[in-house]
């Protein structure tokens, strides 16, 4: 079966900034925040669905990636 929209292990990840403090004790060091993890989805034609999690649980860029306003790749890391 054809769906309208699907995805498989969908992932997103941010670089978090570091203050000045950690940039000079430990400049190698990448730190990131996963927003999506491994997501699968499949929705059909016509097919109402919703989705629910607390706060920074990580809907809007979940939506934000199915409309195509932001990559599912990680971001690159300063």
């Amino acid at each position: 079966m054809r769906y309208t929209i699907e995805t498989h292990e969908l992932t997103k990840k941010f670089a978090l900034q570091k203050g000045f403090t950690d940039f000079f004790l430990h400049p190698f060091r990448k730190d990131e925040i996963t927003a999506v993890e491994e997501v699968n989805i499949k929705i059909e034609k016509g097919e109402l669905f919703g989705i629910l999690g607390p706060n920074g649980a990580g809907k809007t860029t979940l939506i934000k990636m199915l409309c195509t306003l932001i990559s599912p790749r990680k971001e690159p890391l300063m």
